[in-house]
């Protein structure tokens, strides 16, 4: 006799990260409340985005082969000028080469970089690509703030502030 298994159900949004659903086993009962098991528009947003400032504010130690989990970040960019044309080409491939390889949930990501007027040592830009919810994909973008001598990321509407996920 065959054995009766529930219908898989559609999910109504994106499935939290593995490190977020683990971090509900640990128990949250102290902190507040879990975290959801299955992320909205809104909560994937920020999920990505908090994920992003994390993996973009992590440099990556020089030598180790592409690929490895030691490769996830990226590199210092501590040499680099703000104000040359080809260091911001490095930057913003440097940044999306790290997205494609360690951010399955937004796709075809491409960055732009610009100099900010009066701020050597800032670069102003555009994160934009396309999120991933469920089988849907949808177009969005993230406004960005870049310390060229730090190698500091920031997300936000103004780009004033702290990362705004």
């Amino acid at each position: 006799m065959r054995e009766l298994r529930p219908e898989p159900r559609p999910m109504a949004g994106a499935r939290a990260p593995l490190f977020e659903r683990l971090a509900e086993v640990e128990g949250t009962a102290a902190s507040g409340p879990a975290p959801p098991r299955v992320l909205d528009r809104a909560g994937l947003r920020t999920s990505i985005l908090e994920g992003l400032a994390q993996l973009l504010n992590t440099r990556r130690p020089g030598g180790v082969p592409e690929g490895w989990v030691l490769d996830y970040g990226v590199p210092d960019f501590g040499g680099l000028s703000a104000a040359s044309a080809p260091d911001r080409e490095h930057y913003a491939s440097a940044l999306t080469a790290a997205i494609a390889a360690y951010e399955p949930r937004l796709l075809d990501a491409r960055i732009s970089l610009e100099p900010v007027a009066g701020d050597p040592q800032r670069l102003r830009g555009r994160l934009s690509g396309d999120l991933l919810l469920g089988s849907i994909r949808e177009p969005v973008v993230f406004p960005l703030l870049l310390h060229a001598a730090s190698g500091a990321l920031q997300f936000g509407e103004d780009n004033a502030g702290e990362v705004t996920a």
